[in-house]
């Protein structure tokens, strides 16, 4: 396996590949739907893959596909890419806040939280009360994605305020529209003006160039999936 180049970003910027797991197959999404991870032809593990990103990249992020979709999670194969990394931010499709410690019991160093999966606002507060290790990710089209009218009416900057007054610091932006991509900077710039003291930001990306825009802006990293930084992949 190899890498594709990626723009000079500076020292603190966090480059967090996004690795998708369907069962126990690592997966990326061409011409619309799932198809399994290969590279020059051949199949690779979501093992295999972290294997190999794990000295360049401290954070892997992974989503389960099935626990989102189903929630039904493949915990083995989850176990054995979180023995290999460094660290793993786990999105596992958690709804309610009792379920924030099943990826961290099984090697998670933060579990994600995202608008469009959680129950509702309280949820969210309720899981960081469990656990510090809660990461929120803010899906956004037009507008934060989510089951709770109460989040969906709040802007970006309006739901980290308020997340902020639970404790919450660190936070991911995802657009997810139809044309997915690396949000506006307006939207960005709202984001970090609502930063609590020491908080995180991190974007979704869809390119390896926009990891340069993001880093420029003062984001604290980018999320980028797999199939846009291997070579060969196909």
């Amino acid at each position: 396996m190899k890498l594709v180049n990626l723009p000079d970003l500076s020292g603190d910027f966090q480059v967090i590949p996004s690795l998708a797991v369907m069962g126990r197959s690592a997966v990326w999404v061409r011409n619309d739907r799932y198809d399994q991870v290969r590279i020059g032809g051949e199949k690779k593990t979501p093992s295999e893959i972290v294997s190999f990103l794990k000295d360049r990249f401290p954070v892997i992020h992974y989503i389960d596909i099935m626990g989102i979709r189903k929630g039904k999670v493949e915990w083995n194969t989850f176990r054995s890419a979180a023995d290999l990394a460094g660290e793993i931010w786990a999105d596992t499709g958690i709804t309610f806040s009792d379920s924030i410690i099943d990826p961290l019991m099984a090697g998670a160093a933060f579990g994600i939280i995202s608008t469009k999966m959680v129950q509702s606002i309280e949820e969210i507060a309720a899981a960081f009360e469990l656990t510090e290790n809660v990461i929120l990710q803010i899906d956004h089209d037009r507008g934060i994605i989510a089951k709770d009218a109460v989040i969906s009416r709040m802007t970006p900057g309006e739901m980290i305020r308020e997340m902020g007054t639970f404790g919450l610091d660190t936070f991911i932006i995802d657009d997810i529209g139809n044309e997915r991509g690396t949000p506006s900077r307006e939207i960005l710039s709202e984001m970090l003006r609502a930063l609590p003291s020491k908080g995180r930001l991190y974007a979704g990306v869809d390119r390896p160039e926009d990891l340069k825009l993001i880093d420029e802006m003062g984001l604290d990293g980018g999320i980028i999936s797999i199939s846009r930084i291997l070579r060969d992949m196909g």
